[in-house]
Formats: structure tokens, C-alpha cells, sequence
């Protein structure tokens, strides 16, 4: 099922735009707030490979769900906004699974198989890919933006979540 496949793509396309964080916090003390840096790094090892694939890595992604509410709080103030657009996103992500009755490794492993996931009906995924798609908003971009270009600025970190740099 080409179309369940390109519609997961599509659920996890916001995700990898922050699939690219890595690198150090150049002196552990960085403008950007202790240890944001690191958390950035962190987080890049979570999620390594795991969207860059055809097929994510659910349980990596899952773990950067859970990063990225560690990393809003350490945040420096100018982007502070953006982690909080971001992680609004993967909360209307995470509801619209729940409201399903469905976790992120359950639709990896449908798109993986190439079918809806078990007990859903075409109906229901649609519905589901509606909510998604409010993900990949203008805002997100922008906020994706604004952290891609913080990283740069005070971790010396490039983040690649935008194409212009």
C-alpha cells in the first residue's frame, strides 16, 4: 500500500526536520544556557539514523519525544517560543495516535508492511492523517527555523532544519 507508506513519511517529515541536531556546547557554558548544547547532542544520538531511514526508528523517535520536552526547558529565551511551537506539534501527534488507539510503532510497523495498521478501517486512518497533517504548519517551520539558526549562532551546531543558511 504505496499510499500508507508516503502517508507515514508525511507523519514523521516534522519530526525529521529535528533529526539532524548534534555536536558539542563549546565550553559547556555556552549563551545559549548550560547544557542546552549538550542537550541537542543528546538528542541527535536518540534519534540517529532513526528517521533518516525509509523506514523510522519508532523507539528512537519515541525517545526524542520525550527529549524534547527536556531540551524546551533548557532553551535559551530566543528560541524558548520555538521548542514550545515544537513540542505543541508532537503533542497534537502524540493526541491524534492516542485518540486512534495507536503509538507511533504501530504506525511505523504498518508502513513497514505496507498496510493499515491492525484494526484500523481506511476511514479511521484518514481521519487520523488529518489531524497529522496539522503538524507541518508554517509555524513549525518557522520555529524550526529560528532553532536551526540559535544552534548555529551559540552551540556551533548546524542543526540542517533549514534550507537556507
Amino acid at each position: 500500500m504505496r499510499k500508507m507508506a508516503i502517508i507515514a513519511a508525511g507523519l514523521l517529515l516534522g519530526a525529521s526536520l529535528l533529526s539532524g541536531c548534534g555536536g558539542d556546547d563549546k565550553d559547556g557554558n555556552a549563551s545559549s544556557g548550560k547544557g542546552y548544547c549538550d542537550l541537542l547532542k543528546a538528542s541527535k544520538d536518540a534519534i540517529s539514523g532513526g528517521l533518516s531511514s525509509t523506514v523510522p526508528d519508532a523507539k528512537a523517535f519515541e525517545k526524542f519525544i520525550k527529549d524534547a520536552k527536556t531540551i524546551a526547558d533548557k532553551a535559551p529565551s530566543d528560541v524558548s517560543d520555538d521548542w514550545d511551537v515544537v513540542n505543541g506539534k508532537i503533542k497534537v501527534l502524540t493526541d491524534a495516535l492516542s485518540d486512534a488507539g495507536l503509538s507511533i510503532a504501530d504506525l511505523v510497523g504498518a508502513a513497514a508492511a505496507g498496510k493499515l495498521p491492525e484494526g484500523t478501517t481506511a476511514a479511521e486512518f484518514q481521519a487520523l492523517v488529518e489531524k497529522i497533517q496539522a503538524v507541518g504548519t508554517d509555524d513549525f517551520n518557522a520555529a524550526t527555523k529560528a532553532i536551526d539558526e540559535n544552534a548555529k549562532a551559540d552551540c556551533d551546531l548546524d542543526l540542517g532544519m533549514s534550507s537556507s543558511s
